[in-house]
């Protein structure tokens, strides 16, 4: 699974994501795997929607890549 919108807002606001693990204090393997197991906390999420300006619905729409190849 993957948060296709964080990596958009992340990229739009021109941050790698070493940067972004460093705004929200944690190691760059940690943000890593909150992407990848889908579990990014809550504290962290909120961080992310006010950097973004975005709604938490928005940033927490992901894409599994098993369910798009069985469209």
């Amino acid at each position: 699974m993957s948060y296709p919108n964080l990596d958009a807002e992340r990229a739009r606001c021109g941050m790698t994501k070493d940067a972004l693990a460093r705004y929200l204090g944690v190691a760059p393997k940690t943000l890593y795997n909150w992407e990848h197991s889908t579990n990014i906390p809550l504290w962290a999420l909120e961080k992310l929607r006010a950097l973004f300006n975005c709604t938490l619905d928005y940033l927490t729409v992901h894409e599994d890549k098993e369910e798009k190849c069985e469209r």
